[in-house]
């Protein structure tokens, strides 16, 4: 059975990039996971709570993965 998460020619995740080169989502994602970082941390962004934790995962990550 296949992952739905991984496109069917390996083992990338699926992305909004449409990146199907590991080592370049690697590059992209750290990229624009970096940018929203500094975003998050520009805005002071100071919740650790659980809803706080899986909202700097969805900034963080929005920009690449669905």
């Amino acid at each position: 059975m296949s992952d739905p998460y991984l496109y069917k020619e390996g083992s990338v995740l699926r992305n909004l990039l449409n990146i199907r080169d590991e080592m370049k989502l690697e590059l992209a994602e750290a990229e624009l996971s970096r940018a929203n970082m500094m975003l998050l941390y520009e805005l002071g962004f100071d919740d650790f709570s659980t809803q706080g934790i899986k909202t700097i995962h969805k900034v963080l990550f929005e920009d690449v993965y669905d």
